[in-house]
């Protein structure tokens, strides 16, 4: 059953995205200078991602909880090759050095070694994006207060408070440094406090308001948090008050190809097709990196004949009529993180960050996930917020 909290928050949603446009101009703080040779900054609304002189996509991890400390070895590795600094480098500002067990040396980013991934195929490619929520872009941040934090969530890279994760807002109604937000309208909007002896700096200035708070705004614009998101990633504000209050947004998600919709369900916004099916991914599937220029990929380990050859040893409980591939429409193109690969019927499938889709049979209704809740954890849904649902399973 899908909550009524989800419904609620897709419509916001998809009424409120058409202001987007007008919040995702932002200009950010000067980037890092002396980036060592072979990596490059491409400059973003909400910062700067770190790409190698091709314009392939540089990454972090979580499980990297030591600085300047690799975990990734071994196959590891193979699958995130360390981006590889000359034996004689010398750490420098935000550039340090990272020694790995086999005594090469690997460039690090405000202490996070970095790394590429195998399995991006073109430039601006980032399949390992979300990966296992534990991979993400490797990420320079516009300056902002220590109160303040940059997330991403189902409408982009987003302000957050940093110590609740909460989303901050816009208000339509505010004039620049100046909030109209009054006694009534703050027990729902709660502004977002500076410190007493916080100072205004580049883009951050301090609102004085009546009732002696003061405000942090950013560009001029200043910054609440809504009562009624209860959890970090949250947004159900984003469209309030027919469209006055608007999340604090840098830079939206990347769009959707035109046969893919956001579909609430009881576990937040997923993605879906035209008639609301969720999309699945499978990992074991995922296509190994090519040249570009190549034809496009096969799926691999008999991915595309899931459905039509039985279960597969990793899937052991999938039976075979479960799963069926999404098959793309004569003259479809592929975009950005979604793809095309050839299935060996010779039709065509689309695939997200490398990994061939499909819907399952099993779910019945719009925004029903039967595929990841009876299904092994090999296979995942896909969420708006480029984040995977895995499977529950064994």
């Amino acid at each position: 059953m899908i909550s009524g909290h989800s419904d609620r928050w897709a419509a916001h949603f998809i009424t409120a995205m058409l202001a987007v446009a007008a919040l995702a101009s932002v200009t950010a703080a000067a980037a890092p200078a002396d980036a060592p040779s072979g990596v490059v900054l491409q400059q973003r609304g909400y910062g700067w991602v770190l790409t190698d002189e091709k314009g392939m996509s540089i990454y972090v991890t979580v499980r990297d909880q030591q600085p300047s400390k690799s975990t990734c070895t071994a196959s590891c590795a193979e699958t995130w090759p360390p981006v590889a600094a000359p034996g004689d480098a010398q750490g420098h500002g935000e550039w340090s050095i990272v020694t790995r067990d086999d005594g090469s040396k690997q460039w690090a980013f405000e202490g996070h070694p970095l790394y590429r991934y195998s399995n991006d195929q073109s430039p601006g490619d980032s399949y390992g994006d979300d990966l296992q929520n534990a991979w993400s872009l490797a990420t320079k941040f516009i300056e902002r207060p220590s109160s303040v934090s940059v997330s991403k969530n189902v409408l982009g890279y987003v302000l957050v408070d940093s110590n609740s994760g909460a989303t901050l807002y816009y208000y339509e109604e505010d004039e620049p440094g100046r909030s109209s937000c009054d006694a009534d309208c703050v027990r729902v909007w709660s502004p977002h406090e500076a410190p007493r002896m916080a100072n205004a700096r580049g883009d951050w200035t301090i609102v004085a308001r009546g009732d002696g708070i003061r405000q942090w705004a950013y560009k001029g614009r200043p910054l609440y948090r809504y009562s009624g998101d209860l959890t970090p990633g949250e947004a159900y504000g984003h469209g309030g008050q027919g469209g006055k209050w608007q999340a604090a947004i840098l830079e939206p998600l990347a769009p959707l190809m035109d046969w893919v919709r956001v579909q609430a369900s009881d576990a937040g916004l997923i993605l879906s097709d035209q008639e609301g099916r969720t999309l699945y991914g499978r990992t074991v599937s995922r296509i190994r990196n090519r040249a570009l220029g190549a034809a496009p990929a096969r799926s691999e380990g008999n991915a595309q004949d899931i459905h039509d050859a039985g279960p597969t040893t990793a899937c052991v409980e999938c039976p075979r009529s479960y799963w069926r591939p999404v098959i793309a429409s004569d003259g479809a193109k592929p975009s950005g993180n979604w793809s095309l690969v050839n299935r060996d019927d010779g039709r065509l499938q689309w695939a997200y960050k490398g990994e061939p889709l499909y819907t399952n049979t099993r779910d019945t209704w719009a925004g029903a996930l039967n595929g990841v809740r009876s299904g092994d954890r090999s296979w995942h849904a896909l969420m708006r917020s480029g984040q995977q649902m895995q499977g529950t399973g064994n």
